[in-house]
């Protein structure tokens, strides 16, 4: 009898290891982080040669960006060849600011800049591609001068709503 129990135990727990393997293999388990280093580097070194991009409202690129249009791209080009994804395949600034983003208190090259308007809307998102003691350089798609542009903003504007880094999702 405790050779037969023995047995049972021993095939119960290899149909467990063979059940979790396969549910392993069919359901990838996907962590949210924040956006590493190396990815905000590469969203940043895609954007300066688009300097100078036409805006459109509502583009997504490569020939025409609106603000949130080119912070996907951006992000789309530099995850290509890691492990990490984007958690959406489009998103506005408003959806980046509060769904995919999270605040920062030391914000780095890569991260991102929301502006609201007076009603408290988010309305634009800019990449941070350098942080001094005062300002940040963004990157931005430009309704007001209808390309990309670098631009420096000071860190104290009222209509600074926030600066987060961006989340991404990688399977395991």
């Amino acid at each position: 009898m405790d050779r037969s129990r023995h047995i049972m135990v021993v095939v119960g727990l290899l149909i467990f290891a063979v059940i979790m393997i396969i549910i392993d293999y069919l359901v990838p388990i996907e962590i949210t982080s924040d956006a590493p280093a190396e990815i905000r580097r590469a969203a940043v070194e895609q954007g300066l040669p688009l300097i100078g991009t036409p805006y459109r409202f509502g583009a997504k690129g490569p020939v025409a960006f609106d603000c949130s249009g080119l912070i996907v791209y951006l992000y789309t080009k530099a995850v290509e060849a890691s492990e990490f994804k984007l958690p959406f395949e489009d998103a506005h600034a408003q959806e980046l600011a509060h769904q995919y983003s999270s605040p920062v208190s030391d914000p780095m090259p890569g991260d991102l800049a929301f502006f609201q308007s007076e009603t408290g809307k988010i309305t634009h998102v800019a990449l941070i591609i350098a942080v001094s003691e005062q300002e940040f350089l963004l990157l931005e798609a430009s309704g007001y001068t209808n390309s990309v542009e670098k631009r420096n903003v000071e860190k104290n504007r009222s209509d600074l709503f926030s600066v987060a880094r961006l989340r991404l999702v990688k399977h395991y």
